[in-house]
């Protein structure tokens, strides 16, 4: 049975779950993120909040709630609305489903970040039910963030100003997350004639070049990478995550494909990484081609001090968590704001390792705890809820 302390925030996180919202990826139809757009909509105009949809990707929608607080500056509460796909489940993707046992709930986004969302708007809830916001809040649900992360980038361009900082709903097992590593990812293409396959020893084989281009990265610029670490994300890594080609058993392939997966430091810069890389590579294999990168991300540098990150370590300190931060490997929208000035941590509950899972779930007791910490920031400290 799910106590009454827990039972408002997985009920909206049930509603959200509820509503189907896979990322569509390239495709020309909204996956849903819209309809939790409109939900959030119908949440504000109850409590008489205004509430904006804007249009992020042609027939895709933020969502953004304004709650007014009694100091000028704006906190921004933001997440996403998207999730992953859903075909290889092992549970419901849609239901919301209670393990009395483990003390979880299950479900397609309750992890990532749906539960994260439910948190925010339960937190705000119970601040507002005990009177105002320090702060005017700004919660932003955003598009796309598993695949282009456009959304976020239209939420960039129309930032209030005087935000003074920021929390990105991610699942960091209400860890203060100020550091993340950026990614690069990219295509290489190994050419070559084609032949019969009876005469392999006349033509080059791309196979082997890209045997060759394999071992190349996951042992030498692995390792290479590994000679170098940053504060709170240690070292960059690189792997080959796809590889594809050959027409018939009988024939010696005209192309290959690997896709590699480049994960950098904050410090480093993303196209410069991808420069580097595709000169070094097209050098060595003159038959290989490295194509623009399909997707480049700036890493979270680790920039500590400021009033609002005290502000929160804080609030997390008060709600009885751990106020140490700490660095991870994936990323998120946070890399993003930054970038315009303004101070982000990212934090929620559950782990990553549950995020895109054919069981993903989320600990009842962490949306609870990560509630606290975000009523506590609301508020300056103080949770209107019992600790």
């Amino acid at each position: 049975m799910i106590e009454e302390d827990s039972r408002r925030t997985v009920r909206i996180l049930s509603d959200l779950v509820a509503i189907p919202s896979v990322n569509p990826r390239e495709g020309a139809t909204d996956g849903g993120e819209s309809r939790v757009a409109g939900y959030l909509a119908g949440w504000a105009s109850r409590h008489g909040w205004e509430c904006r949809l804007e249009e992020a990707v042609p027939g895709r929608h933020n969502a953004y709630v304004e709650i007014p607080g009694t100091l000028q500056g704006t906190i921004l509460l933001q997440t996403h609305t998207d999730t992953v796909e859903t075909e290889e489940m092992t549970v419901p993707a849609f239901s919301v489903q209670h393990d009395e046992a483990k003390g979880t709930v299950t479900g397609r986004g309750v992890c990532d970040a749906k539960g994260q969302l439910a948190m925010f708007m339960a937190a705000i809830e119970g601040v507002v039910a005990g009177g105002h916001p320090r702060h005017s809040v700004l919660l932003a649900a955003c598009v796309d963030e598993e695949h282009r992360y456009r959304g976020v980038t239209a939420l960039c361009a129309d930032l209030p100003s005087g935000c003074i900082g920021g929390v990105v709903g991610e699942p960091t097992e209400l860890r203060m997350v100020a550091a993340q590593k950026g990614v690069v990812r990219c295509t290489i293409t190994i050419s070559g004639p084609g032949g019969h396959s009876s005469k392999p020893d006349q033509v080059p084989n791309p196979i082997a070049g890209a045997a060759e281009i394999v071992t190349y990265i996951s042992r030498t610029l692995q390792a290479e990478l590994t000679r170098r670490s940053e504060p709170l994300v240690g070292a960059g890594s690189i792997a080959v995550t796809t590889i594809s080609g050959g027409e018939a058993i009988n024939i010696i392939p005209t192309r290959v494909e690997i896709q590699v997966d480049r994960r950098t430091l904050p410090s480093e810069d993303p196209d410069e990484v991808w420069r580097n890389f595709r000169r070094d590579i097209e050098n060595r294999w003159p038959q290989a081609s490295v194509a623009p990168p399909s997707l480049i991300d700036h890493g979270l540098p680790p920039a500590l001090g400021s009033p609002f990150h005290d502000l929160f370590q804080g609030s997390l300190a008060t709600a009885g968590g751990d106020p140490e931060p700490i660095g991870v490997p994936f990323g998120s929208d946070a890399s993003k704001i930054v970038r315009c000035g303004i101070p982000v941590v990212v934090f929620g509950a559950g782990s990553i390792d549950q995020a895109h899972t054919p069981t993903e779930f989320v600990p009842v007791a962490e949306l609870v705890t990560g509630r606290k910490v975000i009523e506590s920031l609301l508020t300056g400290g103080q949770s209107h809820v019992a600790l």
